[in-house]
């Protein structure tokens, strides 16, 4: 039996509208079945990046895009909100 009973979703932000049925009925699903529910999004992704991983150069360059594409991401929705 395994000990950590988790169900991770991975979607931006930005469809969590789009997508809000099927995770509420995931959340739902979870508390009735004991599991743990996280959802992964461009807020929390590299909270769960461990950098210990980033031993090879394939995991480096996949890290370092990461971080590039989601510092331009925040970067464009500041620019974003300071024109409203």
């Amino acid at each position: 039996m395994f000990e950590h009973k988790i169900i991770y979703e991975l979607k931006p932000r930005r469809n969590y509208i789009k997508q809000q049925i099927k995770m509420d009925g995931a959340i739902w699903w979870c508390l009735e079945n004991n599991y743990k529910f996280i959802w992964i999004n461009e807020d929390n992704l590299l909270s769960y990046i461990n950098e210990s991983d980033n031993v090879d150069y394939r995991n480096n360059k996949f890290y370092i895009k990461a971080y590039k594409g989601l510092n331009e991401q925040i970067k464009n929705k500041v620019n974003k909100e300071n024109r409203k």
